[in-house]
């Protein structure tokens, strides 16, 4: 069987200035259920994680306490994982031109049977 990959998509928080009309948040949650993606946004200052509702179930985990954090999140990177998401924002050299700066990492996700992990593809800006 293939392994399975999933895409998370971070949303852009409020210190990015919002200059198109928005989805409602019924309509983002319509598309990411379709596409069996997830969506993000990451607070660095207090490593607070916020989730679309789908995530759990997309990320195949129990709780949403297990993805609450960047440190919590991180804990269920798989040993195979080369990248990851804190190294990809914080060990960027490039500066931000006040777009934010694009980034695409993909890792592991443990999964609770020995072996089993999630594949995931991580894009956005930072």
């Amino acid at each position: 069987m293939p392994p399975r990959v999933t895409r998370l998509m971070p949303i852009h928080g409020e210190d990015k200035p919002i200059t198109a009309p928005m989805l409602s948040p019924e309509r983002i949650a319509s598309v990411l259920f379709a596409s069996g993606e997830a969506a993000y946004s990451w607070n660095c200052a207090s490593d607070v994680l916020e989730w679309s509702g789908n995530a759990p179930a997309v990320l195949n985990v129990v709780s949403t306490e297990q993805i609450s954090s960047g440190r919590a999140f991180a804990a269920l990177l798989s040993p195979e994982s080369t990248q990851n998401r804190h190294d990809a924002i914080f060990g960027d050299q490039r500066r931000d031109p006040g777009v934010g700066v694009a980034y695409e990492v993909r890792y592991a996700l443990k999964q609770s049977a020995p072996g089993q992990v999630v594949w995931i593809e991580d894009a956005g800006r930072w």
